[in-house]
């Protein structure tokens, strides 16, 4: 008998739990002649990328352990639209012995993954555009494409035929006082830091219900966000500041401005939070503390513990405060941490710099150190082994996939979108068999270092070295800062004037570092390397 697996999804764009109810139902009924071992359910989840949906992955592992021998399913769209993640399933349920039949397709062979991968890759491409297009037409009518803004609330309304009226805002009227108090404190000369904390010790909630910060009502410019950017306020709509693409590898959209020439902005005075008087008097304010970033300085932290000091109450960041010293950010930002302690940056540096050469020249640290570096080059080979494999195999998949096009369009199934489509598949072919030609050997890599400890002895010594040398030192801070991960002051009420320091670091990227012109490969550890903390 038959045991089969049933998969069901419904995606944001079909917002009803009766769509899985249907699917499940007529595949029970398709799978008369056999036995169902488990249903697997993804509600409200595109299918663009597989590594979102937690129902399908249980499926997969599911067939691995020989559960069941068909995955059952509407359509081969409810697996995946996204040519790459449904080639990869079909590979990994072929291996395990596990057939994919669909009411739609019928069983499921290379053909289907290829034409119908093609077809519903565009399909996402459709979608996307037409939603752009829907989100135009909304802003062109005066609604809200996105979501509430903070001083606003939704309005519930319906057409003629009873559809719901999406995008409709009307103002909020204790929240926009929040935001006219906001731009009156800043144009009175109070900073995004004193108003934030200003707002939190009257227990006015932020836009997200906690507290406030300086970047909630700062921003950024460049993506008008945060409240003194946000044109809304000034009774306009900017549509496509943004574009949102998705990481291939994680599946996760992220953000891409887009340049102001094209910015759509509509007019809608109704929704007027500020006058123009006060909005030009903010934008004064906000223009004559703007300054220019040059590429050099955006790229280089001010100073050598930039951005790696916490604060040992609530985490957060250690931030330059007065001449010389730093204190926790959202001491000084919000109000929401009660430590005030400041430290000379100096001090800080010696502590640490000093305090390092000592403690990374433990023997014990030193056995550590070459064990793992031994550990690492024997992982790089395997890795590099490994990785070669995987672009053989991907190889010949794409191969496939232009077999089975070059076979579609011999039987007269030719469309405008298989020749671009065409085309992506041997470039890729292409860039794949460079790749194969242009490998490393893998025996290539060096596989120990006699001295390893006199190297590693010299590599500290000249890192030291580096970093007291004004010469050397900016090369010098780049290294260590890959090599350290948080630093923590504690200020101990029974030591007044005395500071302890808790560096924790990366032995990944130490190893990198005493590696550095000593091999070929680039040394980068694996998941099991634990960062090493120590006190100084």
């Amino acid at each position: 008998m038959t045991r089969y697996a049933i998969y069901a999804r419904y995606s944001s764009d079909r917002q009803s739990d009766t769509s899985i109810e249907d699917q499940v139902r007529i595949c029970r009924e398709r799978a008369a002649d056999g036995s169902i071992t488990a249903v697997y359910t993804d509600h409200a989840i595109s299918g663009g990328h597989m590594l979102n949906r937690p129902e399908l992955l249980k499926m997969v592992d599911a067939a691995k352990a020989g559960q069941f021998d068909v995955v059952l399913t509407e359509a081969l769209d409810r697996l995946s639209r996204d040519q790459e993640d449904i080639a990869a399933l079909f590979k990994r349920l072929k291996f395990a012995g596990v057939k994919i039949v669909t009411l739609a397709e019928g069983e499921v062979n290379e053909l289907h993954i290829g034409l119908k991968g093609t077809m519903n890759a565009l399909h996402l491409k459709d979608l996307a555009d037409k939603t752009r297009r829907g989100q135009r037409g909304r802003v062109e009518q005066g609604a809200i494409p996105g979501g509430i803004t903070y001083g606003y609330r939704a309005v519930r309304t319906f057409d003629a035929k009873g559809e719901p009226i999406r995008g409709l805002r009307e103002i909020d009227a204790e929240q926009a006082a929040v935001v006219q108090r906001i731009f009156e404190d800043y144009v009175s000369g109070k900073s995004a830091r004193m108003i934030a904390a200003a707002l939190n010790r009257d227990g006015i909630p932020s836009p997200r219900g906690g507290h406030w910060n300086a970047s909630t009502i700062n921003g950024s410019k460049g993506r008008q966000n945060g409240i003194l950017n946000n044109a809304l306020y000034a009774g306009k709509i900017v549509y496509n500041r943004q574009t949102f693409v998705k990481d291939p590898e994680t599946g996760k959209r992220t953000a891409r401005p887009n340049p102001e020439s094209a910015w759509i902005v509509k007019e809608v005075p109704e929704l007027r939070v500020i006058d123009e008087s006060l909005w030009m008097a903010a934008e004064q304010v906000r223009k004559a503390f703007d300054r220019p970033v040059t590429p050099h300085k955006s790229r280089r932290p001010k100073h050598t513990l930039s951005g790696l000091v916490k604060c040992p109450e609530c985490g957060g960041n250690f931030t330059v405060v007065g001449r010389g010293k730093m204190s926790c950010a959202r001491n000084k930002e919000s109000g929401t941490c009660t430590n005030g302690r400041a430290i000379r940056i100096e001090v800080m540096e010696d502590i640490v710099i000093d305090g390092l050469k000592t403690h990374l020249r433990d023997p014990d640290l030193m056995k550590i150190f070459a064990a793992e570096f031994h550990a690492e080059v024997r992982r790089l080979r395997a890795e590099k082994l490994a990785g070669l494999a995987g672009t053989e195999k991907r190889l010949a998949t794409v191969q496939r996939q232009i077999d089975a096009m070059m076979k579609a369009i011999l039987d007269g199934m030719y469309s405008p979108a298989m020749k671009e489509k065409m085309s992506e598949l041997e470039s890729e072919k292409a860039a794949l068999q460079a790749d194969l030609a242009g490998a490393d050997d893998p025996g290539n890599i060096i596989d120990i270092q006699p001295n390893m400890t006199d190297l590693y002895t010299r590599k500290i010594e000249s890192l030291h070295a580096a970093l007291r040398d004004s010469t050397a030192r900016q090369e010098a801070i780049g290294l260590f800062r890959s090599m350290v991960d948080r630093i923590v002051p504690y200020a101990p009420v029974s030591q007044r004037g005395q500071w302890h320091v808790e560096v924790e670091g990366s032995l990944a990227n130490l190893l990198n570092f005493v590696a550095q012109n000593e091999c070929r490969e680039k040394v980068v550890a694996g998941a099991g390397f634990e960062p090493a903390a120590f006190r100084l």
